[in-house]
């Protein structure tokens, strides 16, 4: 397991972090087969809930993927008083309790409509930007 970077996203580092309590260490897989193996009928339980980010590196690697893209274009945000990146990482914070794999990938195909639905709205202030600087007098269109 890869150490996070204090730098990444905090949906990211608590992943991280319950995972590493997740998975139980080599000396304890050993205190547990020989106490069983002793006669001893403790049995801890199964851990429920577990987040189904940290059981599909699929959905982890993707997700993490789409933070960085929605990061990376919400530099850009024409409306700075929006705070886009602050709103991005809530939401990726939110959606970090999720424990059905349907439900990580419904929130991951709302965030791939979102980056296009941004990326639309860069190319047009871009546009428009472009048409000002080469036609000052015409009006909007």
């Amino acid at each position: 397991m890869l150490h996070p970077n204090p730098n990444t996203p905090s949906l990211i580092r608590s992943l991280a972090r319950s995972s590493r309590n997740a998975i139980p260490s080599a000396m304890g897989l050993r205190r547990a087969s020989t106490a069983t193996a002793a006669g001893s009928t403790t049995s801890h339980p199964e851990p429920t809930g577990i987040p189904a980010i940290q059981t599909d590196p699929e959905l982890r690697l993707s997700a993490i993927k789409l933070y960085k893209e929605l990061h990376r274009l919400g530099r850009d945000y024409p409306d700075p008083n929006y705070e886009f990146n602050k709103r991005l990482r809530r939401i990726f914070e939110k959606n970090s309790k999720l424990t059905s794999a349907e439900e990580v990938k419904a929130q991951l195909a709302m965030g791939e409509h979102v980056k296009k639905e941004i990326l639309a709205m860069l190319s047009l202030k871009k546009f428009r930007h472009l048409r000002r600087s080469y036609y000052p007098n015409d009006g909007p269109r």
